[in-house]
Parts: structure tokens; sequence; C-alpha cells
């Protein structure tokens, strides 16, 4: 058998050439049949028939017989038959070329003729013409068959291997057999020794490590959820239950005495004095009496401020117990309280605490077979602070030392001032130790409203009986409309002290003195003021989806290098630029453009023939 295609490069002195050109080298002929060469290369070239001659395409045959000065013989009646076939069924692999082998010749026999493919074979068949040939099968058998191979021992020991287009009835013992060349396979031991690097567009990664993938793809990733059933997976519950009211002024009721100087705390200066109730029933109680006796002194315009803050903020030795005692109406009122120190540990410093959060590498309801789905955008940390500001955090953008793998940390850092300047930020995210730009704010703590002169004269008309409920129940405290104006709805937390709330409204009986403007809101009132956590990811219907995508087509890549044909346990698909090449070697131009034409239209390269089609057979990194 004979193929001919076209060369576009230099003859070697060594080449048989035949041309109507004039040459001295001793190669050179006019007439194929009609040189002085050995016999055993004669003999060869007497089957340089028509029917043993195959070209690379019509134009190519075209050419060529224009440009020879000899005729092409024909067989005669009694033509040699020396071509091996192979007749084989139910090979998988597809003429569009979407699902190729990576066997060699060798390898793609051996298959062809086991018991589960082989149809028939002989080694006495004759070529036809280019794409037919008849085969001495009936036509039953050839029905059954979708694959060929032909090998002419006489050109040489190569295999050629082809799909079935159509088979057609020539008699009883013989059919008639039209095929398309498939070039993968034929020329696979060819050129697989010789791939080359070119721009890989998508491929089977070989590292499928969690972070190593993270190109962005074309794909709808649908609705975000919350994994863990909706519920943050950390909030600082300390900064909604455990509170101070922070009372900032320049009177010092425990001794009586105006305060001018200045206090340092977390790197903030402050004009005054800083006392601190706990936000809870003795809290209550002792910011109550605080404000009679400051009121009782005649100092309550020295009191400039009053805000909530957590009490995280404040640490153990940051602040010292005070007493404050004044006799009202005969009757002794105390106020226990902490003033902030002056000289505190903490004066230059941001109070700061570290967050741990484990990385989600698991879901609830669906495993992955791929690892990018455990990469944002479909699967990632999110963080708020529930009045608008959040950010979200890639898993695979925080640097893991050896005490931090499958961790990301974070610094809560919460500096004094009214309302409370706080936010937490991410450490060693995006090669950044403290990367202050991602950083997310702790919501705004209430400021406080406040009054005493009017309160403090109800105050002492009703001495006797106020003194008897101080005396029967503490529980019946309340500040003058503190609860309602401070944060808005403290009488939430503290249900006693609302209800008193209306008695003391109703029972005034001079207009007072309010200072101060109510910041509260909603979020705070409900215990919301924490920022939250939460594992988010795409929905389990979208994450199959795009986790089938991902097995049957990769990753994209967008890099150039060595397409990866293998690698995968089962099979391995590449795509590479329009116009790229990858694959080379001493290969007909024709068959290696459609060899390279396949890799640009994109090809799954199956390693096993018992797997081809099935993407659900394991296909881990080998």
């Amino acid at each position: 058998m004979w193929f001919i295609y076209p060369k576009n490069t230099e003859f070697d002195d060594k080449i048989i050439v035949f041309s109507d050109e004039v040459s001295e080298s001793r190669f050179w002929f006019r007439d194929i049949y009609q040189t002085n060469l050995p016999k055993r290369i004669v003999k060869i070239l007497d089957t340089f028939k028509e029917s043993a001659i195959f070209y690379s395409d019509d134009l190519t045959g075209t050419d060529f017989k224009q440009a020879i000065d000899f005729s092409i013989r024909k067989w005669g009646k009694n033509m040699p038959r020396y071509s091996n076939v192979v007749l084989s069924k139910n090979i998988l692999i597809d003429k569009g070329h979407k699902n190729v082998l990576n066997y060699g010749n060798g390898a793609m026999l051996d298959l062809m003729r086991s018991p589960a493919h082989l149809v028939g074979q002989a080694t006495d068949y004759s070529f036809i013409q280019n794409g037919k040939i008849s085969v001495g099968f009936t036509y039953d058998q050839c029905l059954t068959s979708n694959y060929i191979a032909f090998q002419n021992p006489i050109y040489s020991a190569k295999w050629f291997f082809a799909f079935i287009d159509r088979v057609e009835y020539d008699s009883n013992k013989s059919t008639i057999i039209y095929y398309t060349i498939d070039n993968w396979t034929t020329w696979f031991d060819m050129f697989v020794g010789s791939i080359k690097p070119c721009y890989v567009l998508r491929e089977h990664t070989n590292n499928d490590s969690i972070g190593a993938n993270t190109v962005p793809e074309d794909i709808a990733v649908g609705d975000i959820i919350a994994e863990n059933d909706g519920l943050p997976i950390y909030e600082d519950t300390e900064l909604d239950s455990d509170l101070y009211v922070a009372v900032a002024t320049n009177w010092d009721p425990a001794n009586k005495t105006g305060y001018s100087g200045i206090v340092s705390y977390t790197k903030n200066v402050m004009g005054n004095l800083v006392h601190l109730f706990a936000l809870n029933d003795s809290g209550l109680y002792n910011l109550e009496h605080y404000l009679f006796i400051v009121g009782n002194q005649s100092h309550a315009e020295d009191i400039h401020n009053m805000f909530i803050i957590p009490q995280k903020l404040i640490t153990e030795d940051s602040a010292h117990d005070v007493t404050a005692s004044e006799l009202i109406s005969g009757f002794e009122v105390n106020a226990s309280y902490l003033e902030l120190r002056y000289d505190s540990v903490d004066a230059y410093k941001p109070i700061e605490t570290e967050i741990v959060i484990n990385k989600k590498h698991s879901f609830s309801d669906y495993q992955p077979r791929n690892n990018k789905l455990f990469c944002y955008p479909y699967n990632y940390l999110y963080l708020t602070n529930n009045v608008g500001s959040n950010s979200i955090f890639k898993y695979e953008d925080f640097i893991e030392y050896e005490d931090t793998i499958g961790k990301c940390r974070f610094f809560l850092q919460l500096a004094l001032s009214v309302g409370v300047s706080g936010r937490i930020l991410p450490i060693d995210y995006k090669n950044i130790n403290e990367n202050i730009d991602e950083a997310v704010t702790i919501a705004k703590y209430p400021t406080c409203s406040w009054s005493t002169d009017g309160y403090t004269n109800w105050l002492t008309q009703q001495a006797v009986n106020l003194s008897q409920r101080f005396l029967g129940n503490e529980a019946t405290y309340g500040i003058s409309r503190f609860g309602e104006v401070a944060t808005g709805v403290v009488s939430s937390l503290n249900e006693t002290v609302g209800k008193m709330l209306g008695q003391f409204t109703k029972q005034q009986l001079l207009p007072e003195n309010e200072s101060g403007t109510n910041a509260g809101d909603v979020n705070f009132a409900t215990s919301h003021n924490a920022p939250r956590f939460y594992y988010m990811r795409a929905k389990t219907e979208y994450l199959r989806i795009i986790d089938d995508y991902f097995t049957r087509f990769g990753y994209k890549t967008l890099r150039v290098k060595t397409p990866n044909i293998t690698g995968r346990a089962a099979f391995n698909y590449i795509q590479i630029g329009v116009g790229e090449r990858f694959a080379y070697g001493e290969v007909p131009p024709d068959a290696l453009d459609e060899i390279n034409q396949m890799a640009q239209n994109g090809v799954t390269i199956w390693h096993n023939h018992g797997n081809v089609g099935n993407y659900n057979v394991s296909n881990g990194i080998v």
C-alpha cells in the first residue's frame, strides 16, 4: 500500500526521487517502473498500482498525477493480494474525535482482535481505490462492524486504522467497505513522543490540591446559601451580652471634686473621667444612684457623654473600683462603679482578640469529586457586621503555616470611643500580615440620654415610698427613662425596669433637663451588634452541575504548557487554543493538521477502552 502526501522540505541526497526534471543523482528517475535499483526495491516499486495508492486528499492526488512523467499502472485480473485486514465491532471511539484512545498501534490491534470485538481478519485482501476496500466477509458481518485496520507488508509494517462509513453488498462472499482514516490512532506512535508546549485552554489537572486551581470559570454559580443550617459559625456573643454604660464626666462624685486632666486608653485621649456601670440589674441600680448623687451635688452638667461599650474593651488592670456616697433627703445613697485608670497598660494599644475559623472543606449534603469546588466562588467565608458592611474571604488566600493548616485567622480590635471603634481584620491573607483593607468594622454602639434635676425633685417628694421600694425589691430600680432612651429597648433586657419606666414618667412633676441623643437601634436591641461569620457555598443542585462539568472537561487553564494527555486514571480532556499545535513528529502534514484540530476542538483521551463514555468512573490523579 502507498500513501501520497505533500513534502515541503528539501530532498536528502539519499532519497529516491521520481521527477520529470533531470538530475545527475543515481537516485533520480523519471519512471517508477524503469529503474536500475536493487531487485528487492524494484519488487516493491512494482506494487505502485492504482488500487494500492492512497492520497492525503483529492488535491494531492490531482497534483501528483500532473507532476509525474509516467502512467500509473493498474492491477491485472490476477493482481496480487498482499494486504492484511482486521475487521472489528463495538469500538467506542467516534469519527468526530470527541473520544480517542492513547493506544499505540500494537495496543489497538490487541483490542480489535480481542473476542469481544473481532469480526474477522485475513492476509490476502486487495485494495480497490482510496477510501474503500473489498473484503471476503459477508454483508451481515460487515454491517455489525464499525472499525477496520489494514496493512501492506510489502510497503511497510505500518498499520492504518479507519472508521467504517458504510458497507456495500458485492457478492455472497464479498463486501465493499467505505472508510475514513483515523489519523489519531494511525499516527499516535509517531507524535506522542513529540508533544510540545502550547496555549492550553482547558485540561484535567495533575495537581488538584485545594487552592491550586483558581482561574475563574465561565459557569453560572447560581444562588449562594449558608452551610451549617444557615447559622453563624462564629460570633463573639460577649459583644452583645456583656456591656458597660460608660459615663464621661468632669466631676468626681466620690471625692466631690472637679477633674482637670486627660485619660488615655487604646490610644484615645479624653479630657474627662470615664465611669463604668455594668448593663444589668445591679449596674442600672448603681447608675441610678450615681445620677441621684451627681444631680444632688449640682454637677449634672459635667456629664458630657453616656454611651454603651462592650466589657471586653476594658481589661482587668485598666479600671479600679470606686464608691460614691451622698445623703439625700435623710437617706444614704451609694453608687459603686469602675473608674478607668489614666495609667493603664492599655493606654496606647487597641484591645485585640484572635479569632480562628476552620476552613470548610466538606459539605453537609454533597461531596465534590473536584477540589476546585472548595474554592471561591463556589465556597467561601462570609463576614457581616449586620448593618451593611461585609466581606468575602477566600479560604485559598489564607497563608498556611505548620500550626495554621486548615485555619483562617482574624484579629478583633477594639478602641474606646463614643459608639466604640472596632473591626475584624484577616491575618496572613493575600500575603499581607494584617490586611486592613479587607477588614469589616463593628456596628456602632448606642449613645444615651439622661435626666437629673426633675427626677431628683420627684425622688425628694416621694422619698419615703421610694426608700421602701429600695429596701423591698432591688429589681424594681430604674433610671429616669434610661432603658427607653439610652438603648431604645433596654426594657427587653430588663423587663422589670421597663415596667417601672411608665410609672416614673407618669409621676414626673417638673420638666426634666435632658441631654445626649438616642442612637440606639434594633440591631443592638436584638443582640446583633457582634459581627458574624458564615460558611457560604453554592446550592447542592449547582454543586452537582459544576462538579459534573469539571469531571467531564477539567479546569480552565489558560497557560502555555505541555498538555496533560495522561495523568488521570481513566481519561484526560485537553483543549488548546485556536491555531495552536501540540502534536509534531514524522506524520503526514494533513494528518498532523487534523490531530491538532482535534485538540483545538477539545478531545477526551481515554486510557482504557472499556471505560470510554463512562464519566462516573473513578478518575483520580495517578
